[in-house]
């Protein structure tokens, strides 16, 4: 675990961060210039050590029970758990906890301290450099059938295909990115023509048809 900093380091980060009006991206890389033998800080203990100053006088958080140790040692942990978290920002909190040795509820309050929240990662399909223009020819033609003959949607078979791997199914309501602002990640999924166990569907007007469990080897051959 990261021993915790030192007043004068948090004095240089308080300096650096008034030299750079208040970026703490800018505050932290002029401090890497100046000290480039020092251990570097995560961008945003730059700002927290500010905001302590201006709140409390002291790079301490203000409570009746700063001098015992469990305080002292979570404050130990805050660089630690800001450096793992920009490193690995989908990791679970109790991951990042049980790495830095502290407990959850210590990793959640450091997070939600320095503004960051929990933001949901997107499942999107893997597309191929040669996917996108026929993606877009596909758009085009649509657009002037449904111009030409508006119930033509209503006759159009939507078709998809699942690939089940031994790599489970991704959740993404479990996954989440800690980030200040919502970075709007994704997690593409296997490619299409990366089959283990296929499942197809399809929707034409308001009638499903299938599910259909396909063939583990897809060909030109008819199933």
């Amino acid at each position: 675990m990261n021993a915790a900093y030192t007043n004068n380091e948090l004095t240089d980060m308080v300096l650096f961060y008034g030299k750079a009006l208040g970026n703490a991206h800018e505050a932290k890389r002029l401090y890497q210039e100046a000290f480039p033998e020092r251990r570097l800080p995560h961008h945003r203990t730059f700002s927290a050590s500010v905001q302590r100053l201006r709140e409390n006088g002291e790079f301490c958080r203000r409570t009746t029970d700063c001098g015992r140790q469990r305080i002292r040692r979570n404050l130990d942990a805050e660089p630690e758990i800001l450096n793992l978290d920009e490193e690995n920002p989908g990791s679970s909190i109790k991951r990042l906890a049980y790495r830095v040795g502290v407990s959850p509820y210590t990793v959640w309050r450091t997070l939600k301290e320095q503004g960051l929240h929990p933001y949901h990662i997107q499942l999107v399909q893997g597309l191929k450099p040669e996917d996108l223009p026929k993606r877009v020819r596909f758009c085009e033609w649509l657009l002037e059938k449904y111009e030409e003959e508006p119930p033509f949607i209503e006759r159009l078979l939507t078709t998809n295909e699942a690939t089940f791997t031994r790599d489970g199914i991704f959740n993404a309501r479990n996954t989440h990115i800690w980030a200040d602002e919502n970075p709007h990640a994704i997690r593409e999924r296997h490619f299409q023509n990366r089959f283990s166990v296929n499942l197809w569907g399809g929707i034409i007007g308001n009638k499903l048809i299938g599910p259909y469990i396909l063939a583990p080897r897809l060909n030109q051959s008819p199933i």
